[in-house]
């Protein structure tokens, strides 16, 4: 007869079981915030990329107003009223793995007092990067 040793060591075939499932139940937590993190990232850099158009349209505006103060002539662009919208297109290098994203950018101009501006540009998202649709608006005002 085998005798049975009550302080054999290891673990049973329950607690190995038991512990794969704790497991299992982590990994698949961290594997949401992989997808998360993915899509936060994706968000961000959409946003990052309607600032950064935003901002190029307000100085391109403050170079045109600078230009017109110089040259006593508005610029289309600078009149009073509501202007655009035109599409600015950001096209990634060739050798990246983002994909194209297009805006929508307008700009409403108001004169407030002999040659000061009120200037605000509008940016949103065109029907291609539809999925994040935040609009970004920046204002400034130009004066001599």
């Amino acid at each position: 007869m085998n005798k049975i040793c009550s302080d054999s060591k290891g673990f049973t075939l329950l607690e190995s079981m038991i512990a794969l499932a704790v497991l299992a139940v982590g990994l698949l937590g961290l594997a949401q915030l992989f997808v998360v993190a993915i899509t936060q990232n994706t968000y961000g850099r959409t946003n990052t990329m309607a600032v950064s158009v935003a901002t190029d349209k307000l100085e391109s505006l403050h170079n045109n107003f600078n230009n017109d103060l110089a040259l006593g002539v508005p610029s289309a662009d600078m009149t009073a009223g509501d202007h655009g919208p035109s599409t600015v297109t950001i096209v990634p290098p060739s050798n990246s793995n983002q994909g194209t994203y297009s805006y929508n950018v307008a700009w409403t101009v108001t004169f407030v007092n002999g040659n000061e501006r009120d200037v605000s540009v509008t940016v949103s998202p065109s029907k291609s990067n539809i999925k994040f649709n935040r609009v970004i608006t920046l204002a400034s005002h130009f004066a001599p």
